[in-house]
Order: structure tokens, then C-alpha cells, then sequence
């Protein structure tokens, strides 16, 4: 049988989640056991997380449950008239579900305005056929409510090790993997995607985990998802480089997709793809600085950190204070301690200046200035620098440092 999952979080770090699959309504339409049930009302909300099976034997159940639980109800104690009410209680507990029992003797058939407000309430509705035992239904789910926890710790457990354990060796990995039997794509990256949201009923990030679930399902794209500090970590690949590439534009569309319907902001950064899982450590450090960068000095919403330029080779250079002494021995009087807003305006129009390729008409109309008044602080500059703007070397290095100093103000 083939799961249909969503993906649920767990805590494996300090402030790390891991976002693993868990058995939703949705997942017990494939079950075999599950296929004389009917679903009646509330398809929207199929992808709510039963965490284990409930059967009501009392009129009111919201003292009995925690919330997230597949409700059984056989009608000897609820009857056809107490059906709002115990829709309700499910609803306001966040329940994954309601299973009614159908019957001659008890309920005959579910009323029409329970199964108007399910929907309205995007909470799913199921009638069962008396002739099924009971028994044997709710069984059958708990051991694949078990059967899925026991895989979760151990996909929790080798994520963990997989992205936080630098001295993991790649036979090490393998040998967990396989053990667990979790499969990974030959070429693999990480990518990090990170959703700001104005207004939403979920937070930002438990809602870019659920709609990331959602689509890679659609698409049949292998991945893993992880709720890393304020982002979302998205694990995946393909047999083949080429493949894998593919891979990564699908997931450039969906995140389209998701800022065209959605009221909100969301980056995408990718790492490199390696063909080491050991490696998946550094893609994962490559995403994360690539999404820094995205956000603090690009106008982009989308970047790979292979196309970083200098921003990824100053990545690699872990003493701050040899970067810190390079800008400021660049930028020198620019840098007064005590600086002034001359200086201020000095330093900004340097940064445009160079931006448009020494084109002074350009750099006017980029920080709406007159082209008199930037040739005269090109001037300026020049005197308090002491160097000659017409010169190649010149103008990369005091670019490369204007980019080291934006960096460094900004802890990137």
C-alpha cells in the first residue's frame, strides 16, 4: 500500500523541527481497510494528522480528547439529534476527523446540514457500515499510526545526523540510511525557503511546510522538509545531475505559484547538489548564506549559491577581521568614526557609481541627483581616497570592499 502522508513536525535540535510523514485522513482513502468507508463531507480538510483512533461512548467528548484524533461514534449513545453538537466539539478540539456509524437501529444516514457545516469547516465526515467491526478498524489504524511513528524517529534521528554532524562519514550515513530503510536520490541538494505572510491562520512557516508537502506529492517529487529556525529546509534530488536540475525548477515554480496566490513574500536559495550525502552538510551552509544574501542585497526572491560570484567566494573567508581590515583600508577616510552625513552620501554615491559601470548620467538618475552634483562628490572622493576612479583595479577593489562592509553590517 502506498502512504499518502503530509509532513508533521517534531523537535530533534534546539530550535530545529523535523517536518516527517504522518498518517492523514487522506492517507486511510488508500488503506484497504478503510475502503467500504465512505467520505461524506469536509474534502478540503483531508490532510489533517490523525494521531490516534477515539471511539465516543460519552455525550460530550471534549474532555477526552487532546486534539487530532479520528472520532468513532456508533449512535448508541449519540443520537441523529446530537450530531451538531458532537460536530462542533470535533471542530473546536481540532479533530482530524468524524466516522459515523451507520444503521437501521441508530443512525440511519447523516443529515444534510451536518454534512453543509463539515464542509464549511473544511472538517472531514465518514459513514461506516455496521456490518464492519469496529474493532478490527480502529486496530488496524493503530498499527499504522505505530508503524509510522517508529519510521519517524528514524528518519528524525538521520536528518539530524545528515545536516548538523560535520564528522559523519558517507559510509556512516549509508549504513544508517540503509538500516533505516530510507532512500536518498544519488544527486542531492537543500534548499531553504523562507515565507512572510501578512495575515494567515498558521505561522508563516508550518503553512510554507504544508503547501510544500502538498505540491511535492502532486509533482512525485522525492524530498524531505525540516523547520530550521525561521525557514523551511527542503531536502531533494534525482538520479541524474540533469534530473536533479529539473528538480530544482519545479521547485522555482512552486514557489511562483505560492507568492502569485498567496499575500506574502517568500526567498528560495539553493545549495550545491552533491553526490556525497556526507556533503549535504555544506549545501545545506551554501542555501543559508545564499538566502542571506537574497535578502539583504538582491532584489531577487530566487538564487542558487553557484551563481554568487564574489559573494560566494567571501563565504569561504572565516576571519572577519582580514575582511574588516581590507574595507577599511579601502574605504579609509570614507569610515570616519565620527561620520558625517557628507560621508554618508559620499560612500553611497561611490557604491552607484561603480554599480553603472562608471557611467555618471546613469548614477544621477540612480539616487535621483542632478549630474553636476555627482561629478562634483566623484571629486571628492577621490581627493579623500586619494585614488583615480579611471582606473580597473581601482574601482573592483573598492567595489569588492563596499560589498565586504554591507556584509559584515549586516552579520552575513
Amino acid at each position: 500500500m502506498r502512504y499518502n502522508y503530509i509532513e508533521r513536525s517534531i523537535s530533534v535540535y534546539p530550535y530545529v523541527e523535523v517536518m516527517i510523514l504522518s498518517i492523514t485522513c487522506n492517507t486511510l482513502l488508500e488503506a484497504k481497510f478503510f475502503k467500504s468507508i465512505e467520505l461524506r463531507a469536509g474534502s478540503s480538510g483531508l490532510n489533517r494528522v490523525i494521531s490516534w483512533p477515539y471511539i465516543g461512548q460519552t455525550p460530550s467528548i471534549t474532555e477526552w480528547v487532546h486534539g487530532g484524533e479520528l472520532l468513532f461514534i456508533t449512535g448508541v449513545v449519540h443520537e441523529a439529534a446530537m450530531l451538531p453538537n458532537v460536530l462542533e466539539e470535533c471542530i473546536s478540539k481540532k479533530l482530524a476527523g468524524l466516522v459515523i456509524l451507520i444503521s437501521n437501529e441508530y443512525i440511519k444516514d447523516i443529515p444534510d446540514n451536518i454534512l453543509k457545516r463539515a464542509d464549511e469547516a473544511h472538517f472531514p465526515v465518514f459513514s461506516m457500515p455496521w456490518r464492519l467491526k469496529l474493532i478490527d478498524v480502529t486496530k488496524k489504524l493503530s498499527n499504522l499510526i505505530i508503524e509510522d511513528q517508529n519510521r519517524n524517529r528514524d528518519i528524525k534521528e538521520f536528518l539530524n545526523q545528515l545536516l548538523f554532524d560535520n564528522c559523519a562519514s558517507e559510509d556512516i550515513l549509508l549504513n544508517r540510511a540503509s538500516r533505516n530503510g530510507i532512500s536518498l536520490p544519488k544527486y542531492s541538494f537543500i534548499a531553504l525557503l523562507a515565507y512572510y505572510a501578512e495575515e494567515s491562520e498558521l505561522e508563516p512557516k508550518e503553512k510554507l511546510c504544508i503547501e510544500t508537502s502538498r505540491y511535492c506529492q502532486l509533482k512525485n517529487l522525492p524530498c524531505f522538509t525540516i523547520i530550521y529556525s525561521n525557514f523551511v529546509i527542503l531536502l531533494s534530488g534525482a538520479p541524474t545531475v540533469a534530473a536533479t536540475k529539473r528538480v530544482m525548477q519545479a521547485i522555482e515554480i512552486f514557489q511562483e505559484e505560492l507568492m502569485t496566490k498567496e499575500q506574502g513574500v517568500c526567498y528560495l536559495a539553493f545549495g550545491n547538489i552533491y553526490s556525497d550525502i556526507s556533503c549535504l552538510s555544506a549545501s545545506f551552509q551554501e542555501a543559508r548564506y545564499a538566502l542571506k544574501i537574497i535578502q539583504y542585497l538582491s532584489g531577487k526572491k530566487c538564487i542558487h549559491y553557484s551563481n554568487l560570484g564574489i559573494y560566494g567566494l567571501l563565504s569561504h573567508v572565516d576571519d572577519k577581521a582580514i575582511l574588516k581590515y581590507f574595507y577599511q583600508s579601502k574605504l579609509k577616510q570614507l569610515l570616519n568614526e565620527e561620520i558625517t552625513l557628507m560621508n554618508d552620501s559620499l560612500l553611497n554615491t561611490l557604491k552607484y557609481y561603480l554599480l553603472s559601470q562608471n557611467n555618471v548620467s546613469k548614477t544621477a538618475r540612480m539616487i535621483f541627483m542632478h549630474r553636476n552634483t555627482v561629478m562634483y562628490r566623484l571629486k571628492k572622493i577621490q581627493e579623500a581616497l586619494e585614488v583615480d576612479l579611471s582606473d580597473p583595479n581601482t574601482c573592483f577593489e573598492l567595489y569588492l570592499a563596499i560589498i565586504i562592509k554591507e556584509l559584515i553590517d549586516k552579520e552575513v
